[in-house]
């Protein structure tokens, strides 16, 4: 944030914070409603100000004054306040304060018919059932997640069709945790069934989310075919499609599906299909989508090495090297050292000790000072691959 909009927030907040101050004390109903859209404003402001415990304070003092109104537009703005307070709660790093936060929301607003009210608890049900997936609750995120479905999942709203769609995909989720896999995939046929030829790209995403998760379900059970076929009618059902966020999920689609091939030897499958995403991305430079090349690359190399192509499968690792190797971004920062392992490694096989220990070299001169876990054990097999060599070249 530049200098001119950081001073636009804060005078902002000074203009809110004087409506406060001038009609905080107002009875009438239309200067009591300024009140409680400058207070929820001041709040949103300070968000943006990243001073999360302030908003927390703001949306707080607004539940305080308003909380107890009847007005239905006060209590609209009560709701919203409650919604930003758990979130930001969430971002503090406060997730039981932020639950209590959304059972808040219920308790207030679960006896109103009218949609906003609705809005908000089916939002605050939703949040909360994320919040207890990162804290590794799944048994509450399903019951949280059922009752999501069991109160909205009928609901033609778009709002709402997607909090049931979202509440849908993190019940599988929680079902897949606790290794409930046939389950978790009854509740993705779910989504497919129920959103599979909805238009709405929210609910196209959760489709897809819905069938990858699926095809990941099935390959856990050992349904290799299955798996499969899951993953081709995700790949044909999107693959037009030219969203970014369903680009994306096509093409980690297909990259799973290469794995699941070659992890059951049927390696030109696999080739074809990482050939295909590297074919598709490569002109790419979301850092998501490189990701997906590097690994295609890595791994094609990998299964053209089980099918004893060491020279085209070093070719491969060298290829991610010559592509990515002076990338910055994490998500690439694995494949490069790994694919240069690899290198080394054929070239050992090829018999080509010399070089290969000048490769080795590389590895730890490139990464020896790294302390990211994966990159340290590649460091340490660099180095006992050139031990290996020098012993053997002794003897």
């Amino acid at each position: 944030m530049n200098t001119f909009e950081l001073n636009r927030w804060v005078e902002a907040i000074c203009m809110y914070d004087e409506v406060v101050a001038r009609f905080g004390s107002a009875i009438e109903p239309e200067l009591r409603e300024k009140v409680a859209v400058a207070l929820f404003s001041k709040g949103d402001a300070l968000e943006h100000l990243a001073r999360l415990e302030e908003a927390v304070d703001t949306y707080s003092e607004m539940v305080t004054r308003f909380g107890s109104a009847t007005e239905p537009a006060l209590q609209e703005w009560v709701g919203r306040a409650l919604v930003l307070k758990g979130g930001a709660l969430d971002r503090l790093g406060l997730p039981e304060e932020a639950i209590t936060t959304y059972d808040d929301i219920v308790v207030r607003f679960d006896k109103y018919p009218e949609f906003g009210p609705r809005e908000k608890v089916a939002i605050a049900l939703a949040n909360k059932s994320s919040v207890l997936g990162r804290l590794g609750r799944p048994e509450e995120v399903i019951s949280v997640c059922e009752e999501v479905v069991t109160k909205f999942g009928g609901d033609i709203d778009p709002v709402m069709r997607e909090l049931a769609a979202l509440s849908l995909l993190n019940n599988g989720l929680a079902l897949g945790q606790l290794d409930r896999l046939e389950d978790a995939i009854a509740v993705y046929d779910e989504i497919n069934g129920r959103y599979g030829n909805s238009p709405e790209l929210t609910l196209r995403e959760k489709v897809a989310t819905a069938l990858f998760n699926k095809g990941i379900a099935l390959d856990q059970l050992n349904l290799t075919e299955e798996s499969i076929s899951v993953f081709d009618e995700a790949i044909g059902k999107f693959d037009s499609d030219t969203d970014p966020v369903m680009y994306e999920l096509v093409a980690t689609t297909l990259l799973t599906k290469g794995i699941v091939l070659q992890r059951v030897a049927r390696l030109e499958e696999a080739i074809d299909t990482y050939s295909e995403v590297i074919t598709r991305l490569s002109g790419d430079i979301e850092p998501t989508l490189r990701e997906c090349v590097a690994w295609s690359i890595l791994n094609k190399g990998s299964a053209l090495d089980q099918l004893g192509q060491l020279e085209e499968a070093m070719a491969s690792y060298s290829e991610v090297v010559a592509r990515f190797g002076d990338d910055t971004e994490f998500e690439l920062l694995e494949q490069v050292p790994i694919a240069l392992f690899n290198v080394g490694a054929t070239l050992d096989r090829l018999g080509r000790p010399e070089e290969a220990m000048d490769v080795f070299d590389e590895v730890v001169t490139r990464f020896g000072d790294d302390a990211e876990p994966t990159l340290r054990g590649v460091v340490a097999e660099a180095l006992i691959g050139k031990g290996d060599i020098l012993a053997r070249l002794r003897q």
